[in-house]
């Protein structure tokens, strides 16, 4: 169960990471409309900028170790499985998750028929986590 709930970390932390991005994405833009009407938007924009790094900091932090640790590159390879059964192809996991497709390339360059390949393979068999 160690490794399914690692994934599960490094998904949410995306996840969380994500909706920080939409809520700095929103101040950015009540910052312009500041900007035009009262000239004092820019101003604002370092405090929003802090704050996203304040919340952003811990999952980037835990998402980097659980990708570089012991069982880094099978936590990288999980994700990306999940991410391809979900629908989504090579170009975007790499572009979505930059922090997977280097831990995957540190080992091999991973491409769609490679990853649909190792969708269909038993990764239960064996030793446990």
């Amino acid at each position: 169960m160690g490794i399914a709930s690692e994934v599960h970390q490094i998904m949410d932390s995306y996840l969380r990471e994500r909706g920080h991005q939409e809520t700095l994405h929103y101040a950015w833009k009540k910052c312009h409309g500041l900007d035009v009407f009262f000239g004092m938007g820019e101003a604002m924009k370092p405090g929003y900028n802090k704050e996203w790094v304040r919340n952003c900091r811990p999952h980037i932090t835990n998402r980097r170790n659980l990708l570089s640790g012991n069982n880094g590159f099978r936590n990288a390879l999980e994700v990306a499985l999940q991410l391809r059964s979900m629908g989504k192809n090579s170009a975007a996991i790499r572009r979505m998750m930059l922090d997977v497709h280097w831990a995957l390339s540190g080992v091999m360059d991973a491409t769609d028929e490679q990853l649909d390949e190792l969708l269909n393979y038993d990764r239960t068999f064996g030793q446990g986590d």
